[in-house]
């Protein structure tokens, strides 16, 4: 076998930067991959799950603004907004969205009269408050129109409701509030309310693309002496530091040192060697799932050894 060092070494080069190329490369695509490949799983389950709605549900592109600038806002509702904002446990610095919703419920008819007999003069139908207040939606007068003292008829007068909700969102709490008028008398009543957040995480936890974690790995060798050139051979078991992970299932340049035995085939000898080196690439054959290899990682390497030979094997590697 015969071996230079200089070879090697340009061979180490070109490889470790066509790796470091090709990783930047395969991560963008990967992970673009990935998100599209989960946005269209979501719309599937979605779309089995959903509720037609259709020309009713609002989807309003968000404003962005720090709190600074909504206070010093000439917003009139910033007053109701700013109590919702203290009730949080949070502080006023944390919180992340500030949302207001306002609907309005039409009257469904006209002013209607009808002929009826031993009526109140006059009856107002709405929804009870907590505090016992009436937001109105129909207001009943009755008039006596034959001048007996009877009423006989009877015309009944809805009016337009509007329901706000305002909401503060924090990090790990919200508040909201909900109110209603009626055009009966234009003011605003609190309404009780149970509201359920769910903050939406990814099903994935954020990947670091620089994260030193020890492994423990075992694996084959062979090269050659980088003095006499003479083949050798051999295994070893010891650590490594895998710190950078370009892909979730892909590392690169993984320093390591290990404990094993060489063997040189020239003279049948064989040694105890300490060897250090780098994992240059490695991959996790048990990808992202639970199986018994969920975590089983597959590289190539490169290191001296104490009997000053200089090789490449493979290595398999577990994380701790």
């Amino acid at each position: 076998m015969n071996i230079t060092l200089k070879n090697v070494s340009l061979i180490v080069v070109a490889a470790v930067g066509l790796l470091l190329i090709g990783g930047a490369l395969g991560r963008g695509c990967d992970d673009g991959l990935s998100e599209r490949e989960l946005n269209a799983r979501l719309t599937t389950e979605l779309e089995q799950l959903r509720v037609d709605h259709e020309g009713v549900v609002t989807v309003h592109n968000q404003e962005v603004s720090s709190l600074q600038e909504l206070i010093s806002s000439k917003n009139k509702e910033i007053g109701v907004q700013a109590d919702l904002i203290l009730k949080l446990r949070n502080a006023p610095a944390k919180v992340q969205y500030v949302v207001k919703t306002v609907t309005v419920l039409q009257p469904i008819d006209k002013p209607t009269t009808v002929s009826v007999k031993d009526l109140p003069a006059e009856r107002l139908f709405g929804l009870a408050t907590k505090d016992g207040e009436k937001i109105v939606t129909d207001r009943m007068v009755s008039k006596d129109i034959d001048g007996d003292s009877i009423p006989d008829e009877v015309t009944f007068t809805p009016y337009e409701q509007t329901i706000t909700l305002d909401a503060a969102l924090g990090e790990t709490s919200s508040s909201f509030l909900l109110r209603a008028k009626s055009s009966y008398d234009d003011k605003f009543y609190d309404i009780p309310i149970e509201v359920q957040v769910t903050r939406i995480s990814k099903d994935v936890p954020s990947r670091k693309v620089v994260d030193p974690t020890l492994a423990l790995q075992v694996g084959g060798f062979a090269g050659g002496d980088i003095l006499s050139r003479d083949p050798l051979a051999g295994w070893t078991a010891g650590v490594s530091m895998p710190w950078l992970h370009p892909m979730t299932s892909l590392d690169l340049l993984s320093p390591s040192v290990s404990l094993g035995t060489s063997w040189r085939p020239g003279d049948g000898s064989s040694a105890f060697i300490i060897r250090g080196g780098a994992t240059i690439i490695s991959y996790n054959v048990g990808g992202s799932g639970d199986g018994i290899l969920r975590d089983t990682w597959v590289g190539a390497d490169i290191g001296v050894a104490t009997d000053l030979g200089l090789s490449g094997g493979l290595a398999i590697a577990t994380r701790l």
